[in-house]
């Protein structure tokens, strides 16, 4: 059962946090923002909707929420999460039913930070057998600047014995955007190299990747940077042009096509903490200069 802590009541600017069974969620004028999903029917937990300053759903919908035409693959891709698929042998990334583990969730909390909204999480990695091998904290951080959206999400997973994370592109910490950003749907990919289309921005090292679509004849566009501080930055990029990407520091051999390679893989020792910090950038219009919010943010981190 999941203790309760949530800061309740408006705050100045309209926001506020509410309760509601297995989600914490940000609120604003009767629109959620965005929640935090703990609930046991999920295998895993995510911040979901992802939505643009003006409302706009970036995110897909199924299966939290399906809208019509929404592709139905891949129900492990909700929102934004962090899973990976092989840890001690175990998957904590596909949810294939009595084949994966499970991280679930001891509390969960939110308060106000000055004009920003914090959603924490305790969570436990927990084997298909229910053997618990790591504990999990996680940060969601929402606020708004102007016409930009920014989401960053940190977590510390300590292990309960030595961890080993194998060499697999299924991983990372990922977001799963609605239809409109498919490739084949007139999105645009990119990386901070200026790569171009997933076909070159997949699997390729990068401090941040970029998607830019049209949805109900706006332009719209998700970046997600990793921070420096990550463990082997700048990141490999699960990039794929039906609207995944995750940024996967465990993935060497993978993304290099190299067959049964474990040049990616990683260890952490008992009592060890594996640290990953990201950052979302939801805006409406042309991109952002995305290079300077990059180092800004670097810098911030940095003080």
């Amino acid at each position: 059962m999941l203790r309760r802590k949530f800061l309740l009541g408006l705050a100045a600017d309209g926001w506020r946090l509410e309760e509601k069974p297995g989600v914490v969620q940000i609120v604003r004028g009767g629109e959620t923002i965005a929640g935090l999903y703990v609930g046991k029917e999920w295998d895993k937990p995510f911040l979901y909707p992802l939505r643009a300053v003006d409302g706009t759903e970036l995110s897909r919908g199924w299966p939290v929420a399906a809208r019509p035409g929404d592709n139905q693959d891949h129900a492990w891709h909700r929102g934004l999460w962090w899973g990976h698929g092989v840890i001690n042998g175990e998957d904590f990334w596909r949810e294939k039913p009595g084949a994966s583990g499970f991280i679930r969730t001891s509390r969960a909390s939110g308060r106000k930070q000055g004009d920003r909204f914090a959603l924490r999480g305790q969570h436990h990695l927990e084997t298909r057998t229910g053997q618990r091998i790591a504990r999990l904290e996680t940060t969601w951080t929402v606020w708004d600047d102007g016409r930009v959206r920014v989401i960053d999400f940190a977590m510390a997973l300590r292990g309960e014995q030595p961890l080993i994370f194998g060499d697999t592109d299924d991983g990372g910490t990922g977001i799963r955007l609605r239809e409109e950003f498919r490739e084949d749907r007139g999105a645009k990919l990119a990386n901070a190299e200026g790569l171009r289309g997933a076909a070159q921005i997949w699997g390729k090292a990068s401090a941040w990747t970029h998607y830019e679509a049209t949805v109900a004849g706006k332009p719209y566009g998700v970046a997600m940077m990793s921070h420096p501080s990550n463990p082997r930055h700048p990141s490999g990029w699960h990039a794929r042009n039906y609207g995944l990407n995750s940024a996967n520091p465990f993935a060497a051999s993978s993304f290099a096509g190299e067959k049964n390679g474990q040049r990616g893989a990683y260890e952490l020792a008992a009592g060890a903490s594996l640290r990953l910090r990201y950052r979302l950038i939801l805006h409406e219009g042309l991109p952002q200069n995305l290079a300077g919010r990059f180092e800004q943010w670097t810098r911030e981190q940095s003080k």
